[in-house]
């Protein structure tokens, strides 16, 4: 068993999910940061149970290093989509898409499947937004061996 299983197998029955586990290093300290979602939202006390549930199971599956501080966060509104899964919970949603050549879309998930995703492109400026109704939408399909980075992303108004 690996510590993605078994952090999902120590939150049990409980409604919390995890979402993703990070290793990174910032400001020289490694960081294990554990990402958790519920359907109803997490909160500050959901973090700490969760951090005090897995963290015994850190001394048995050792994260990468000696030395980290553990951290226990929700999702937040714009979150990183790595899984299938993490997809498909991001349907209709607003999203962005990196490909390795480093050209980035932005549009609405319209469609994920074992083989890829599908989006709706916004428009690229103003101009284009203010023609939607003369403009036909572009629609984008992508393998996932095409997509680089994606994220889900919020509209500030």
């Amino acid at each position: 068993m690996d510590l993605d299983e078994a952090i999902k197998t120590a939150l049990g029955d409980s409604e919390i999910e995890l979402y993703d586990i990070e290793r990174l290093k910032e400001n020289d300290k490694n960081i294990l940061r554990v990402y958790i979602t519920k359907k109803d939202g997490i909160n500050l006390d959901m973090c700490s149970e969760v951090s005090k549930k897995i963290s015994p199971l850190l001394d048995v599956y050792e994260p990468w290093v000696k030395a980290y501080n553990l951290e226990v966060s929700s999702i937040g509104i714009e979150r990183k989509l790595k899984k299938i899964s993490h997809y498909e919970t991001a349907l209709g949603e607003h999203i962005k898409v990196k490909d390795f050549d480093k050209n980035v879309f932005k549009g609405i998930l319209k469609e994920v499947n074992t083989e890829g995703i599908k989006m709706l492109l916004e428009p690229e400026n103003e101009d284009k937004k203010n023609e939607k109704d003369k403009q036909e939408i572009e629609e984008k399909t992508f393998n996932f061996g095409e997509i680089s980075t994606a994220q889900t992303y919020f509209i500030w108004n």
